[in-house]
């Protein structure tokens, strides 16, 4: 059952009770020609592969999953997810994520250099980018970073950077290594990486050992 339309909708709402959500900013498209027209000048066809950011209960995703090859949405809110379930029921080219889409990592089978700069020009305006792996590019609200993360754990602690060591091996860590003084690089990482670091290791265990004396 298509959902452009305030009957339709209505009805897939209140069968769920569900509760709109001023916090995640909620507000369903109830106009089909609307969803149609959105779909039709983006121009969706059956070559692409769509990210979809807030699905809310499937109004737009059922028409992107008949126009496009393949569809992620990813929804935040955990209330919708059973929703979606019944309402894209009849679609086996949809993934629905429930997680935040500030912190997902967006993979590229064929390796994330062949779209890290779209993906980055496409919304790295608006959060923070970082190549974590050679299929993966991490999403984050921006100013939010592993090295925010482990000073505030070291000010929690009282701990000194001297005191700390951090391990890493991709771009989304380098803040982490700047922000300890026993930063690990492991061997196989880029130069651009390794240069974060004070030290290199081919083995996280290994140093671990070493330094422990076991």
């Amino acid at each position: 059952k298509h959902l452009g339309n305030p009957t339709n909708t209505r009805e897939i709402i209140d069968k769920y009770g569900f509760a709109f959500q001023k916090r995640f900013g909620q507000n369903f498209l109830i106009d089909g020609n609307v969803v149609e027209k959105i779909v039709r000048e983006a121009g969706v066809t059956k070559d692409d592969f769509v990210l979809e950011i807030g699905p809310g209960i499937g109004t737009m995703t059922q028409l992107l999953c008949e126009n496009a090859r393949e569809v992620a949405a990813v929804e935040i809110d955990t209330n919708l997810i059973p929703i979606l379930k019944e309402t894209l029921a009849a679609y086996d080219n949809v993934t629905v994520i429930n997680e935040d889409i500030l912190k997902v990592a967006v993979c590229d089978l064929k390796g994330i250099d062949n779209s890290r700069e779209y993906l980055i020009n496409t919304w790295g305006d608006r959060t923070a980018a970082t190549v974590s792996g050679s299929l993966y590019l991490d999403y984050m609200a921006k100013n939010v970073n592993k090295g925010d993360a482990v000073r505030r754990i070291l000010d929690i602690l009282s701990i000194k950077p001297e005191e700390c060591m951090a391990f890493g091996d991709n771009y989304n860590d380098v803040e982490m290594l700047q922000s300890v003084y026993y930063s690990y690089v492991l061997e196989g990482a880029v130069d651009d990486v390794k240069r974060c670091g004070r030290f290199v290791t081919d083995s996280v265990e290994k140093t671990l050992r070493n330094i422990g004396g076991i």
